[in-house]
């Protein structure tokens, strides 16, 4: 197939390049990774201004987790974000709400889960919201949610350490390498873990304001430009030879 053909295969992520030699036998020699890079101006809003847009844009007031899920794959691992949201409520006793950017239907056992523990008017589902609100639920939360259970790169990891959100992201796959120490890393299919470090985040607020600094100085380092010189000196040596 093409990627056995090619003399070069490019990845975002280490993660996605071991797949790739243990899944579909490629060469590691073949492969190079470039990570994505990412405009962190825009993520960047003025905390007044970003609670000014949840609240008049979006209809949301008080206290707010975010997770941008994206489409609404299964290895977005909303049931368990769920479950693990039902349980900061439940332990920290704060009228606290989920609030998840997506795109696509609810699957029917993440409904499920949200009916079963009478969450029902404690999440919001956002569609269609702009890169300006999402910059701003990022910097207006409490604490930022990524916890896929698969990513090749997990852009919008890095979306959130760039808008200064403080995230509990996910061990798997090729998160940890996007977000470094600029996130608290657990284990996705633990519920107890992912409830247990948003606890974390919303009662130490020393912490909580350390990884909104280390988040956009972790985002600084990706570039587009740094990406788009990588792939054109690949295109040249793949030329040349």
């Amino acid at each position: 197939d093409a990627l056995k053909r090619a003399s070069r295969v490019i990845t975002p992520s280490e993660s996605t390049a071991r797949d790739l030699v243990e899944l579909r036998g490629v060469p590691r020699e073949r492969i190079t990774v470039i990570p994505y890079g990412l405009d962190a101006a825009p993520w960047k809003v003025d905390p007044a201004e970003a609670e000014a847009t949840v609240r008049k844009e979006l209809g949301i007031g008080g206290e707010f987790l975010f997770h941008n899920v994206g489409t609404m794959k299964p290895t977005k691992n909303l049931q368990c974000a769920v479950e693990a949201f039902g349980e900061v409520r439940k332990k920290t006793g704060r009228d606290i709400l989920l609030v998840m950017a997506a795109v696509g239907e609810v699957a029917p056992g993440v409904r499920e889960a949200i009916r079963r523990l009478g969450l029902e008017s404690k999440i919001r589902f956002l569609q269609g919201a702009s890169r300006r609100q999402l910059a701003s639920l990022y910097t207006a939360c409490s604490a930022a949610l990524y916890v896929s259970l698969y990513e090749g790169f997990g852009l919008p990891a890095l979306e959130a350490l760039a808008a200064g959100a403080p995230l509990v992201a996910s061990r798997a796959s090729s998160v940890p390498e996007v977000v470094g120490e600029a996130a608290l890393l657990v284990d996705p299919e633990s519920v107890a873990e992912i409830a247990g470090a948003v606890e974390r985040l919303l009662s130490d607020e020393k912490l909580n304001h350390r990884l909104r600094g280390d988040g956009p100085r972790r985002a600084a380092g990706y570039s587009w430009d740094a990406a788009a010189r990588s792939t054109m000196e690949v295109y040249t040596e793949v030329m040349d030879n």
